[in-house]
Order: structure tokens, then sequence, then C-alpha cells
């Protein structure tokens, strides 16, 4: 009796063991998202030196950021997630974004729950943390700026606009953004966020010859780039709505 109890018993527990490891995993999507219209504690600077230069300051319109990811018992799936910033402007084509996939070097993003408290941290750099000034094209600015050639900013960056987009995209630049709300309560939440960037854009300096080409004496004489530094600040802080 008694071998057939320990039996019995084995049996009972490989049974309830296979039925443990049956019993699938917990999968899912875990979202924020939040916003400010017109935040009190705001600014959006855009400096220019060098060709041309002067100083433009925006209304920050609105802050809207989001943090995103799937998961499978305790593991996030890498590729599903990821966590995003936009600080946007009176003018739709100028605004700063920065966009944070977890597992860029040198990007951060951090969460935890301690005390009925959610805090979310995010930082992105370069790459991933984007200026967007592509309304210094359309002469709304041309006001606030002075081009040493005597041009308008409008007329200047006609002339260099094959070299617009690919600078612009090249500056060194950085997003981060600290959040936090109630869990029990996260119909509002507190945020900070900041956004730099630094850049140049170049137009190539003409080139001349000098002597006849293809002779016994001449050469190719290519004059300095021109450029315009551009630099740009944005900031924003308070009280956010969950979306």
């Amino acid at each position: 009796m008694k071998k057939l109890a320990i039996v019995t018993a084995l049996l009972g527990a490989g049974i309830a063991a296979q039925s443990a490891q049956a019993i699938p995993l917990m999968t899912g999507t875990s979202s924020i998202d939040y916003y400010e219209n017109s935040p009190v504690k705001s600014s959006f600077t855009i400096t220019l030196s060098g060709e041309c230069s002067g100083k433009i300051e925006l209304p920050v319109t609105q802050i809207y950021y989001t943090r995103d990811y799937e998961y499978t018992g305790g593991t996030i799936d890498r590729d599903g997630m990821y966590s995003d910033v936009y600080i946007y402007t009176n003018n739709g084509s100028m605004y700063a974004y920065g966009y944070n996939s977890g597992y860029v070097p040198g990007d951060k993003l951090s969460e935890s729950v301690k005390n009925d408290k959610f805090s979310l941290n995010m930082l992105v750099k370069s790459g991933n943390a984007y200026p967007y000034i592509y309304g210094l094209e359309d002469g709304d600015y041309d006001s606030f700026i002075t081009c040493k050639s005597g041009l308008t900013l409008d007329q200047t960056l006609i002339d260099w606009e094959p070299y617009f987009e690919s600078y612009a995209a090249s500056y060194k630049s950085q997003m981060s953004l600290s959040h936090t709300h109630t869990v029990s309560s996260p119909a509002t939440g507190e945020y900070k966020a900041k956004f730099s960037a630094s850049g140049e854009l170049q137009q190539p300096g003409q080139c001349t010859i000098k002597g006849d080409l293809f002779s016994a004496d001449y050469s190719l004489v290519c004059a300095p780039p021109k450029s315009i530094k551009i630099k740009l600040a944005a900031s924003a802080e308070g009280t956010s709505l969950q979306d």
C-alpha cells in the first residue's frame, strides 16, 4: 500500500508539473500618452551666426510624449518598444522630436513604480533627436535675420537648398524627458522635456581656374565654403494630461 501511495503521489506531482508548464505566459501591450497645450514654462529658440545671424523665438504650442512596449511574461519585445517626445511650435515646419527605441548605443530609457508613483526617464542623442527647422526657408523669419551678402535668409537658403536637409540631419542633438504620475490616479502627470541641437549649413565655395586649362601652367582654386551655424534650444515643463 505504501508503494502504491508513493507511486500515486509521484504521478500526481508529475501531472501537476506538466499542467503548470502548460500555462501560457501573460502577453500584452503597455502604453502611456500625455500632452500639455501651450505650456507656460516653455521656450523654443533658434540662433544663427556666420553668413547670416540673428535669433528667432517661437511659442511652444504643445508638448506630446508616449511610451509603448509589448511584453511576454517578464520579457519586453525589444523590436516593439519605443518612446518619443514632440515639442511643437506655432509653425508646423518648426519643432523638435526625439525617438527612443530602447537599444541604440548612448540612448537611455528607464521606468519604475514605487509607493504608487510611476517614473519614466528617457534620453536620446544625435541620430534619434531631430531639429525640424525647414520653416527657415519660407521667408517668415527674414525680419529677424541679417545676412552679410545683403540678401534675405530666404533668398540665401534658396541657393543652399541642396545642402540644407543633409546638414540639418547631421546636427549634434539631444532630447531628454522625465515624467511621473500616480498609478492610482493617472489622469495627470508632471514632466520636464529638454532639447538641444547645434550644426552648420555650408555652401561650397566657387572654384575658378587660373591659367589655361590643361596647359603646362594652370591651377584650380576654390574659395572657402560659406557657412551658417545654427543652434536650437527648446524646453517645456509642467502638468500634462493623459491622452
